[in-house]
């Protein structure tokens, strides 16, 4: 360390004032790591809704990366964005979402040899490899040109490092059109607008979470718990008292697991040394019992004892611990046939214990509809998630540490260990050791340090802290001392020479065992650089220090940074405030950082007393108030710097939760809502917000906020109305407010009035009541923004259905169907069919409704078609409305057709004798289009459930039973069979049955002898069908055995009509294949149902 010491000598003799610009650059650094402790409170990061996350974007294509840890919730954001979009919530510019997992693209289910297309994944992921007619590729190409088809590709970066190439070409295509994808590296290097990240919960969410939970799980439970509230607090302090697990907690699926743990009652979680690797130990054993108890109930295991089963439970893990190292050492999230067979072999299994694997709950077959399946051979699997793989693949390795087989695993972790996909493996590893034998952390500590390593050392000592920083007190001294040595070494040579980058690799590595920041040798190489005489070296070493979670800091350590505040830097003094609104709340030394950051509230650089101010409203809810902290809020108010006054703000939203607002305070806040600033008056209008009924009394502050909302500026009028919102909530006269919201529905900005729509939504019976209200909010709901009408939607949701059956609502979306703008009558259509279960909509409606159906625009007519659809038998009183429906069957868009077919499908349920609605649907059966012919089928199948179609329809049928495409024929037959007996009168459809019977599709003369069957004994009177049907006795399997239950259905019928007796006789004479077989089946089945007389016999007989 000699070189060491004499870098530090070198420093500290460099000019403190190193530059006024190189100062400013490490200042504004500084700033963009530290934000404020408003944002602090309020998010960790900018975060954006599911509906606003294209907002950023203008007429150009849409691309969106989005990542985020495993685990975080990027498929079930996939998910849900896709349901809300099939609910029209969402997205509404979209025609089409399409969400591929591409987990999914595997050569399991795709050729190598064939070039796919994108609307080759459609058809295999959603459509089951059915083919589409050429117009719907044509329209599918178009619209993804045209931007109106978005794409969803779930698990980019593992499908780019282990996906098939062929269909990597594919996914390529897919990505010049718009699309979100989803990874989980952040620096994944695929062209994007726009890169998010999914952090998962906020810590306000994990309660809420935690909370409802409980809630739930007493609901549904038969001995609900007295004390879900105290089992709910207590969780979430278990949960902040360590920083690994709260850390964890944001994640929604582990925190689930967590909680089930919790909340089990004859389960206790340990309370020293929880980590996540204990959790899914926990998790297993579980599992393990939950197995054991169904295998006990099940027959297999009736005649097993106890100990057999546990020594089977044994294996079934090992079976998943190989497996798992199998796939982490491919690299593959899949699990291929041959991973799965090389894994039994290695753990004397056979096949027949295939479902034995499925039931212990971790494995998934990767197609459930293959489950029972014995074939392995075209079956994949995964594991539930991927820290299932990475936790038993740990296990895998801690096992043959000491076995025979430990060059394998040795020599994996040697050439792996710095590939960042297995860090999480080691680090299970490195914890189970802890659990299960201490002695195996230092043999995993002696691969992992030696040979070969990284270049520089730095990834290496960043492995060596993820991997044993939880760990190192169970590790020999000597390593231990090495273990220490590096660590401190990289800190000091990080901080003392400037390297951000070193500092930030550093930073995650330790944010990641925070159990290490709590040792001594730690916090005092941190001292002793805060005792370094040098700015440069001072200001990085808060910097890292502020963005660390120390849980216990030294007594020393905050004295040292305590001695920063007073330092003659403004830059070091800025630094030390920030840092000690960091640590203290788990410092020890509340009361004297108290002290000291009420004194810097009077220090003469504004800068400072903004900070102290943010400092204090950090710790606001942490420490105990005085007396003191009031006036000096009293006194802030008052403050002549705008950015100090609006730190005052902040800080008095964490005093609501200690004490009342006494009048001198919400006097200050009125006065400050008159503020020239508007980023004051936002600030006020927030506290307010947060004092809720307090100022509800206060007259000066209800008229201070209602003047903010002629205010020239939008964020200032945006948040009066969140705060009259708010405060209305808790008001005894809520009239005044409500008129003042109502007025803010007016205002030409779309963010102030979705905030007004936000606050009407908590003000109850009394907004309903308003005329004002209402027919302001009815007119929000076919704006042309997205988020606006969701919230007036939701706004009328929360108001109940008075508010949606208000006639001032209905009103004002009939007014909106005139509009000059399309978009607006587009969403007034789609406001009418949300609508539609509250209300009852009247003549008037169906009719402007009716009118945009002759609407040049085929956008606005699909509208006005969904909104029909939604309406339902309720239209039907409109005979123009049908009419129109009925020509647009033959309307040239398909959008149009269909949107046309589905309104009517809904309107003629309890009317279907409209001969008119008949006669286009028969013409739509010889159209071109297949889409549009089994639409066509779909809605006569409908009607035929209802009334008798006419002749005209019969003989429509007859014609598409001689189409060239199989799976319409079958459809048609579906019809036929639905009409029933009626289909024997017509001869033209009944000859062209006959004819289909002797179609080569087996499935074709399968649906043909099920609509045959379904007409019944009439059939027997038409020479041709029963000619048709005789010849299909001499087919074999399913065919053969379906006509003869037709025979069985008809047998009185039959034996009246000789011709089918005729054919077997001669088949018999002529020793036909089958024949004998033939002539035994039709005499069981006519046997003791009809007598056979004596022409019949002598046929037979000859």
């Amino acid at each position: 360390m000699d070189d060491q010491e004499q870098k530090e000598k070198n420093l500290t003799k460099q000019n403190r004032s190193y530059g006024k610009q190189e100062r400013d650059s490490q200042k504004q650094k500084f700033n963009t790591k530290l934000s404020s402790i408003y944002q602090k409170i309020h998010s960790v990061t900018s975060s954006i809704s599911a509906e606003s996350i294209f907002d950023k974007y203008k007429d150009h294509a849409k691309k969106l990366l989005l990542c985020g840890r495993t685990g975080i919730g990027k498929s079930t954001f996939c998910k849900y964005v896709t349901y809300r979009w099939a609910k029209d919530e969402i997205w509404s510019k979209y025609e089409l979402v399409v969400l591929i997992c591409l987990r999914n693209l595997t050569n399991e289910r795709y050729s190598a040899d064939i070039e796919y297309t994108p609307i080759h994944l459609l058809k295999t992921e959603y459509l089951y490899g059915k083919d589409l007619s050429s117009e719907t590729y044509e329209l599918f190409d178009q619209q993804c040109d045209e931007g109106k088809i978005l794409w969803i590709l779930d698990g980019y970066d593992e499908f780019q490092a282990n996906g098939p190439q062929n269909l990597k070409k594919t996914v390529e295509l897919v990505t010049q059109y718009d699309y979100i994808v989803t990874c989980r590296l952040q620096n994944f290097p695929l062209m994007s607008d726009v890169k998010m990240e999914m952090i998962g919960f906020i810590d306000d969410d994990i309660s809420r979470y935690v909370a409802q939970f409980f809630e739930q799980t007493d609901k549904t439970s038969e001995q609900p718990s007295k004390n879900t509230s105290f089992k709910h607090e207590d969780l979430v302090k278990f949960l902040r008292r360590r920083p690994m697990l709260w850390d964890v907690a944001h994640i929604p699926l582990l925190l689930e697991l967590i909680c089930n743990f919790w909340g089990n009652r004859d389960y206790q979680l340990p309370t020293d040394d929880f980590t996540i690797t204990t959790l899914y130990t926990h998790l297993i054993q579980q599992l393990h019992e939950r197995y054991l108890r169904v295998r006990k109930n099940s027959n297999k295991a009736n005649n097993t004892s106890a100990k057999t089963s546990d020594a089977f439970v044994k294996i079934l893990l090992q079976f998943h611990e190989t497996l798992a190292f199998y796939a982490m050492s491919s690299n593959e999230m899949i699990i291929t046939p041959d991973m799965f067979k090389k894994a039994l072999e290695q753990n004397k299994l056979s096949l027949q214990y295939h479902l034995e694997l499925l039931s212990f709950g971790i494995l998934k077959a990767f197609d459930p509809r293959n489950v029972k399946s014995d074939d392995l051979a075209k079956q994949s699997h995964y594991f539930l998630h991927r820290s299932f793989q990475e936790f038993f693949a740990a296990r895998y390795i801690v096992r043959q540490l000491d076995s025979s087989n430990s060059k394998q695993v040795i020599d994996f972790i040697k050439e792996y260990k710095y590939d960042q996909q297995l860090t999480p493996v080691l680090i299970f590893t490195s914890e189970l050791c802890a659990l299960e034998d201490q002695k195996q952390i230092t043999t995993l500590y002696s691969i992992i340090d030696d040979t070969p390593r990284d270049l520089l050392g730095l990834q290496h000592t960043k492995l060596l802290i993820e991997c044993f920083g939880g760990t190192f007190i169970h590790l020999k001294p000597q390593k231990k001392s090495n273990f220490f040595d590096s660590t401190i070494e990289w800190l000091q040579i990080s901080i003392m020479d400037s390297h951000y980058t070193v500092i930030d690799h550093l930073k995650s590595s330790l944010k990641r065992q925070p159990r290490l920041l709590e040792e001594e040798k730690i916090q005092n190489t941190f001292i002793s650089l805060l005792s370094i005489d040098n700015i440069k070296t001072l200001y990085e070493t808060l910097r890292l220090i502020s963005m660390l979670p120390f849980q216990q800091p030294s007594k020393l350590l905050v004295q040292k940074i305590q001695k920063t505040c007073s330092h003659e830097s403004n830059d070091i003094k800025e630094a030390g405030i920030t840092v000690l609104a960091h640590l203290v709340a788990t410092a020890n030394e509340k009361d004297s950082v108290r002290k000291l950051l009420l004194e810097l509230l009077h220090n003469k650089e504004a800068t400072i007393r903004q900070l102290a101010w943010d400092a204090l409203g950090e710790i606001g809810k942490k420490v105990e108030w005085t007396e003191r902290i009031v006036d000096e809020l009293r006194q802030g108010l008052n403050e002549q710097e705008d950015y100090v006054r609006v730190a005052v703000c902040h800080a008095l939203i964490s005093l609501v939760a200690k004490t009342d607002c006494d009048e001198e305070i919400l006097v200050g806040l009125s006065d400050t809502l008159t503020h020239k600033n508007e980023i004051v008056k936002i600030a006020a209008c927030e506290a307010l917000a947060y004092i809720g009924e307090n100022a509800v009394d206060n007259l000066q502050a209800m008229k201070g906020l209602e003047k903010l909302l002629s205010d020239p500026n939008d964020d200032v009028r945006k948040s009066a109305c969140e705060a009259l919102g708010k405060i209305g909530e808790r008001a005894l006269s809520k009239k005044q407010i409500i008129k003042q919201l109502a007025i803010a529905l007016n205002d030409p900005t779309d963010d102030v009035r979705q905030s007004a729509c936000e606050a009407l939504s908590k003000l109850g019976q009394d907004a309903v009541e308003n005329k004002e209200a209402m027919a302001g909010l009815g007119r929000q709901l076919s704006d042309q923004n997205d988020h606006l009408r969701l919230s007036a939607q939701g706004a009328l949701k929360k108001l109940g259905e008075k508010a949606a059956s208000n006639e001032h609502i209905m009103c004002e979306l009939i007014k909106a169907l005139t509009h000059e703008n399309d978009v607006v009558k587009i969403e007034a259509c789609r406001a009418i069919a949300q609508l539609s279960k509250q209300v009852l909509w009247d003549t008037q409606a169906v009719a402007k409704l009716e009118d945009l159906l002759r609407n040049s625009k085929d956008e606005v007519i699909v509208a006005a078609c969904h909104a029909l659809h939604q309406i339902g038998e309720r239209a039907t009183s409109n005979e123009k409305v049908k009419s129109r429906l009925v020509d647009l069957l033959s309307h040239k868009s398909y959008q149009v057709r269909c949107g046309a077919h589905k309104a009517l499908n809904a309107i003629v349920e309890k009317e279907a004798t409209i001969e008119l609605v008949m006669r286009r649907l028969t013409e739509m059966l010889s159209d071109p289009n297949i889409d549009f012919k089994k639409a066509a089928l779909h809605a006569l199948e409908k009607i035929g459930k209802n009334t008798e179609l006419n002749e005209n329809v019969m003989s429509g049928l007859a014609a598409a039973l001689k189409d060239s495409n199989d799976e319409f024929k079958i459809l048609v037959c579906r019809v036929v069979s639905g009409i029933g007996e009626k289909v024997a009168s017509n001869e033209k459809l009944m000859n062209a049955l006959a004819e289909a019977i002797k179609d080569p599709n087996d499935e074709v003369k399968i649906a043909v002898c099920h609509a045959v069957k379904a007409v019944g004994g009439k059939v027997a009177s038409n020479e041709k069908v029963m000619t048709s049907l005789g010849e299909t006795l001499f087919n074999k399997g399913d065919i053969k055995k379906l006509s003869c239950e037709v025979l069985d259905n008809i047998a009185e019928e039959a034996v009246r009509n000789n011709i089918i007796f005729s054919q077997l006789g001669e088949a018999i004479c002529q020793w036909k294949d089958n024949a004998l077989t033939a002539v035994i089946y039709v005499l069981e089945i006519i046997s003791g149902k009809a007598a056979l007389d004596q022409e019949i016999l002598n046929q037979l007989g000859s």
